[in-house]
């Protein structure tokens, strides 16, 4: 991810796209593991920024860097969807997909839920940590039309 960290006397934080991330680990001079829970990084475009605080003396002795390089790998596993949903041509019924930390990356990023072709519109009022909700498009088909 860079190198030159301190291995010793300092305490590492990381922010990427803006978010801090979890836990932070120096693991050598050339390398640092951060990890992020649940901050919808997915589509963000940023380089990581690596913060180092003084750990015998917190108003000084700070400095950033921003890393070389990074490699940013976020999975998100479907445990479960929404079950035999029956649904007009019109659209509008709900549709909700359990998968931590869905939720909060369809909100934070460009990514979305498409149902035929078309985006699911995300209910912010509905959605929770575990569930990501959103509300099934209109779809036009020859018998539709």
């Amino acid at each position: 991810m860079g190198s030159g960290f301190p291995t010793t006397g300092y305490i590492p934080y990381a922010s990427f796209g803006g978010v801090n991330a979890t836990t932070v680990t120096i693991t050598d001079a050339n390398n640092v593991v951060a990890n992020w829970d649940n901050t919808g990084l997915a589509g963000i475009t940023a380089s990581p920024t690596l913060f180092f605080q003084s750990s015998d003396n917190l108003l000084t002795g700070q400095y950033a860097k921003v890393a070389s390089s990074a490699t940013i790998s976020k999975t998100l596993s479907i445990t479960a969807t929404t079950q035999n949903l029956q649904c007009s041509f019109a659209g509008g019924c709900s549709y909700a997909i359990e998968s931590d930390g869905l939720f909060a990356t369809l909100k934070n990023s460009k990514n979305s839920v498409s149902v035929c072709g078309n985006k699911c519109v995300l209910r912010e009022d509905l959605s929770t940590a575990a569930y990501a909700v959103c509300d099934v498009p209109a779809l036009a088909t020859s018998y539709s039309a």
